[in-house]
C-alpha cells in the first residue's frame, strides 16, 4: 500500500490583509506537471509526485504494463526504421508470468535475430538480480541465447534514444558463450530504468520470460520547479505546508531559492574565434546551441543560495518575489500531492544583518559572546515595515546565561527563556521600529562543535481580523561592529578538527568522603564531548591498583555536550570500597574513532 502525503489548500482570505500562499497540486492552480522544470526518478502527474512501492527481491518486470512501461527493439531491416527505436509488437510475452509464452524473432517480419531488444520498467529501481529463460519444454529448452551482452540505462529523465548510453551489465562472448537456458545473474545493486538486450548471433533463440529483481530500494526521487511568482513583491517568506501541516513530518526534503526575476542561471555563449569569451543569452537559445558552442553556466548573482527548509520554515531571503524549490524523496511509495508556501506582507524590516564575537574559541570552554545587529525600516509611505519586539537564536551550542541586552548602546529591560540544546529566546519591551537601529545581546555560551551556526531571527505578532498572526524574518550576515572580531553567525574552534579531542575539559573530584554525612559523598567528573554527530558509547570505569575493576559506574551513548559523572564509593556488589587509591577512567567509542581519560581519585572516611 503506498503512503499518501495529502494535502489541505490554505486559500487567502481578505481578512487577514497580509497572509498567502503559493500553492502547488492538487486543488491549486498550478499543477506539478507544468510548474515543475525537471525530475529524476519520480513519477509526476499533474496533481501529484510518487515514488514507487517497491518490496525486496520482487519481480519488477509483472508491474511494467501499470507503470506505462514498453518494449522496443531497434530498427535496421528497413531503411525507413533503420538508427530508430521501434515498438515491439508481442513484446509483453516477455513479461507475462507465462512460461509457455515466449517472444521468438523470427515470428515477426520486423525484428532480426540480432535485433537489440530494449525494455523500459517504468520506472527507475535498484536492481540486483536478472533472470530470462526460453520455453523450457522439450521442443524450446535449447532455444536459449548464447552470445549477448546485457546492458543497462537509469533514466536519469531523459527519453529513451538509441544514443542514450548504457552501461554494460554482464555479456558472453564465442570464446566463454552461455552454456544454460536459464540464465540468472546476481549483480551489485545499481540504478536502472531500461534494460537493454543485444544478442551477437544467427542461430534461432527465444525468451519465454524476463525476470528483473530489485534490492527494495530505489534512488534518490528529485524535483526542481521552475521559477514561481508571488501575488505580492515586499514579502517574507515563512513556513511550508503539507495537509495544513509542517512539511518536516513529510518523507520529503525540501529546498528554496529566491530572486527578483524568473531567472536564476545565466547561461552563456562562446563567441566565435575568441578565448574565453562569451555571449549571454537566453536559455531557451542555450538549448538550441551545438554542444561546442555551448558556454558555461552560472548562478545570478542577484539570486539566493540554495537553503534546506528546516523546522518547517524557509531559510530563504525574503523580500524577493520569485521562488523556485527542488524536492528530493527517498521513502519508496511515498506520494506528494500538493505543497504549500505561506508568505505575509508587508516585512518586518527592510533589512536585518547580524554577526557574533568571538568568531573564534577554545572548545567546551565557556565564553563570553555578543551577538550585534542591525534593523533597518521602511517607517513611511504605504505599507511600513512592522518592526519586531523577540528576538530568536538558534543554534546546538549550551546555552549558560543571557546577561544584558542593549538597544542603542543603552542597557534595556528584557526578558528571555533558555532552551536547552535549540538557543534563547529575547523579549524586548519596546518595539524595534526605527530605521537604522543597533541591538546588542551579551550572553555566556559552550561551544562543542566546529562551524557551530547561530541561527538569528526577529518575530512579530501582528493583530489581525482574526487574532495573531505570528511572522519572523531571518538575519543576514555581515559586519555589525567594527571594534569586535567576526562578520558573520558562525563560530570555529581554536583547533583543527582532526585535532580535536573528542573529551574535553576533564575536571574530578581528587578525594572525597562516602560516609553518608551529605557533604563531599560522592566522586564527580566533569568534562564536554566534541565532534559526536553521532552518538557515542561513553564508559566510567573505576580499578583499585591491582588493575581490578570495581566498579562500572555508568555506560551510555551520548552526543556533544557537557556532562557530570558521579561514583557513590561502592564496588559492584553495593558495598563501599575500602579506603585508598583508585583509578577512574572515562572512554568514548565512535566512528571517528576512540579515546579515553584517566585518573586517580583518593576515597577516605
Amino acid at each position: 500500500m503506498r503512503a499518501i502525503i495529502g494535502v489541505i489548500l490554505l486559500v487567502w482570505s481578505a481578512q487577514y490583509g497580509f497572509a498567502y500562499t503559493l500553492a502547488l497540486g492538487e486543488g491549486s492552480s498550478r499543477d506539478w506537471k507544468s510548474a515543475g522544470k525537471e525530475s529524476r526518478f519520480l513519477g509526476v502527474h499533474r496533481d501529484s509526485i510518487w515514488m514507487w512501492h517497491v518490496e525486496p527481491n520482487t519481480n519488477l518486470a509483472t508491474g511494467m504494463v501499470e507503470r506505462g512501461g514498453k518494449v522496443w527493439y531497434a530498427g535496421q531491416l528497413s531503411p525507413d526504421e533503420a538508427g530508430v527505436l521501434i515498438p515491439l509488437r508481442g513484446g509483453e510475452v516477455l513479461f507475462d508470468g507465462d512460461g509457455n509464452t515466449a517472444f521468438d524473432p523470427d515470428s515477426t517480419n520486423r525484428a532480426s535475430r540480432s535485433s537489440a531488444i530494449f525494455i523500459d520498467l517504468g520506472g527507475t529501481f535498484r536492481i540486483d538480480r536478472l533472470r530470462f529463460y526460453p520455453r523450457l519444454d522439450r521442443t524450446n529448452k535449447r532455444r536459449f541465447l548464447q552470445e549477448f551482452q546485457v546492458l543497462t540505462n537509469e533514466g536519469g529523465g531523459s527519453a529513451l534514444s538509441l544514443s542514450s548510453p548504457f552501461a554494460s551489465l554482464f555479456s558472453y562472448y564465442a570464446a566463454n558463450a552461455n552454456a544454460v537456458p536459464v540464465v540468472d545473474r546476481r549483480f551489485d545493486s545499481r540504478s536502472v530504468r531500461y534494460i537493454q538486450v543485444l544478442p551477437f548471433t544467427g542461430r534461432e533463440w527465444e525468451i519465454a520470460e524476463l525476470e528483473v529483481y530489485g534490492d527494495g530500494t530505489l534512488p534518490v526521487g528529485e524535483y526542481l520547479s521552475s521559477p514561481l511568482r508571488a501575488q505580492r513583491s515586499n514579502i517574507i517568506w515563512g513556513k511550508v505546508l503539507y495537509e495544513g501541516g509542517s512539511i518536516e513530518k513529510a518523507p520529503v526534503v525540501v529546498r528554496t531559492r529566491t530572486g527578483p526575476d524568473r531567472e536564476p542561471e545565466h547561461f552563456f555563449r562562446k563567441l566565435p574565434e575568441a578565448d574565453e569569451e562569451f555571449e549571454r543569452v537566453s536559455e531557451e537559445d542555450y538549448k538550441l546551441l551545438e554542444e561546442e558552442e555551448r558556454g558555461p553556466i552560472k548562478p545570478n548573482p542577484e539570486w539566493s543560495g540554495w537553503e534546506t527548509v528546516t523546522d518547517g520554515m524557509m531559510r530563504s531571503p525574503g523580500l524577493q518575489r520569485y521562488l523556485q524549490f527542488q524536492i528530493k524523496m527517498t521513502t519508496p511509495g511515498a506520494v506528494l500531492k500538493q505543497l504549500i508556501f505561506e508568505y505575509v506582507e508587508p516585512p518586518l524590516a527592510r533589512e536585518l544583518i547580524g554577526e557574533i564575537s568571538p568568531a573564534v574559541v577554545e572548545p567546551g570552554v565557556e565564553t563570553e559572546f555578543v551577538l550585534s545587529m542591525f534593523a533597518y525600516l521602511k517607517t513611511g509611505g504605504s505599507k511600513p515595515d512592522t518592526g519586531f519586539r523577540q528576538l530568536q537564536v538558534q543554534t546546538p551550542a549550551e546555552i549558560v546565561e543571557v546577561e544584558r541586552v542593549l538597544v542603542d548602546d543603552k542597557e534595556v529591560f528584557a526578558s528571555h527563556s533558555l532552551q536547552p540544546g535549540e538557543g534563547f529566546t529575547v523579549n524586548l519591551w519596546r518595539r524595534v521600529e526605527q530605521d537604522g537601529t543597533f541591538v546588542q545581546i551579551f550572553f555566556k555560551g559552550v561551544v562543542l562543535r566546529d562551524r557551530t551556526r547561530f541561527e538569528l531571527r526577529a518575530l512579530d505578532r501582528r493583530v489581525t481580523d482574526d487574532g495573531l498572526e505570528e511572522a519572523y524574518q531571518l538575519f543576514g550576515e555581515g559586519e555589525v561592529d567594527p571594534s569586535l572580531p567576526g562578520r558573520g553567525l558562525v563560530v570555529q574552534l581554536n583547533a583543527e578538527d582532526e585535532k580535536l579531542p573528542l573529551i574535553a575539559n576533564v575536571q574530578s573530584t581528587p578525594i572525597f568522603t562516602p560516609n553518608g554525612d551529605g557533604v563531599n559523598d560522592h566522586f564527580e567528573l566533569d568534562y564536554a564531548l566534541l565532534k559526536l554527530m553521532e552518538p557515542g558509547v561513553v564508559t566510567l570505569d573505576i580499578f583499585d591498583l591491582s588493575g581490578r575493576r570495581v566498579r562500572r559506574a555508568y555506560s551510555g551513548q551520548d552526543l556533544n555536550g557537557r556532562y557530570e559523572l558521579t561514583w557513590d564509593g561502592r564496588d559492584e556488589n553495593g558495598a563501599l570500597v575500602p579506603v585508598g587509591l583508585y583509578l577512574y577512567r572515562l572512554q568514548v567509542e565512535a566512528g571517528l574513532g576512540d579515546e579515553e581519560k584517566q585518573g586517580s581519585v583518593g576515597v577516605a572516611y
